[in-house]
């Protein structure tokens, strides 16, 4: 958790969004939005950073407690304010760019 927190803050700093990724490991549709999330870390790299985490690790009951994930895949979208947004469950890599820039009232957060 403390790395979790160390690489957040970096981030953060440099000001980048910060998408939580919540999910189990045989979770289907976890499984299918997989390939979504490294594609769009890798061309998004410098304007967001993506953080897997798995609610099959005990230590992290008491964030998903705390940010109130309740299904999964489940997304918590920050930036230096806080929790801006989430984005629950699947869909296409165009649909989950375009919710990830009107939460975060970017126009592009593809890396040029």
């Amino acid at each position: 958790m403390e790395e979790l927190l160390a690489w957040t803050t970096e981030a953060i700093d440099n000001k980048e969004l910060v998408v939580f990724c919540f999910s189990r490991k045989q979770c289907g549709p976890c499984i299918f939005m997989s390939p979504i999330v490294e594609s769009l870390a890798i061309e998004m790299k410098g304007h967001v950073r993506f953080f897997k985490v798995f609610a099959d690790n005990e230590k992290m009951a008491p964030l998903f407690q705390a940010l109130e994930v309740t299904c999964f895949p489940w997304f918590v979208v920050r930036n230096e304010t806080g929790n801006i947004g989430n984005i629950v469950g699947t869909g296409t890599k165009e649909a989950f760019h375009a919710e990830l820039m009107r939460i975060s009232g970017q126009s592009d957060l593809v890396e040029n």
